[in-house]
């Protein structure tokens, strides 16, 4: 295996060449962490989402931002790829705008956290109430779930919600 160190930093939309292949380079975020990336490959129509989509995985927002990546599977989406090849999961498609798992859980996730600090809540009382909500809505009858959810992830990504609506 050659492990090969990058050597330029894209920080603006910017296009690789290939030939017969155009790579197209979508600097976002923070979204998923600081310093986000997302690539278009033409004329394939693919896109290469990395950790900015996830497929049937529950999405993990570290240290970037959770509105933030709804605004990046937003301009995701807008380059109408024929597929998606995402952080984790199966290769596929985004699911149609307002049915897509990963937006679905992110725009929950906001309005469960704002109400939990409307209510006086704020770090661990916070992270547990919004645990608790999600056990209880995969109960109903329009349930977001992910066939992979990873202990910690839910906790994590509610402090980044917490993150942006104090901000």
């Amino acid at each position: 295996m050659r492990v090969v160190l990058p050597d330029a930093l894209v920080d603006v939309p910017s296009t690789l060449d290939l030939g017969e292949v155009l790579v197209c380079l979508r600097p976002v975020g923070p979204a998923h962490t600081n310093g986000d990336l997302w690539a278009f490959v033409e004329p394939d129509g693919v896109a290469l989402c990395g950790d900015l989509w996830y497929a049937q995985c529950e999405p993990y927002v570290g240290s970037g931002s959770v509105r933030g990546l709804l605004e990046a599977i937003a301009e995701i989406r807008e380059a109408e790829a024929r597929i998606h090849v995402p952080g984790h999961g199966p290769v596929g498609r985004l699911g149609p705008p307002g049915a897509d798992p990963v937006e679905c859980y992110l725009r929950w996730l906001l309005e469960e956290v704002s109400r939990a600090i409307d209510g006086g809540l704020s770090g661990e009382r916070l992270r547990a109430c919004v645990r608790a909500r999600f056990e209880e809505q995969r109960q109903g009858p329009r349930a977001i779930d992910f066939a992979v959810r990873l202990p910690g992830f839910l906790e994590v990504t509610t402090a980044a919600a917490e993150r942006d609506i104090r901000a």
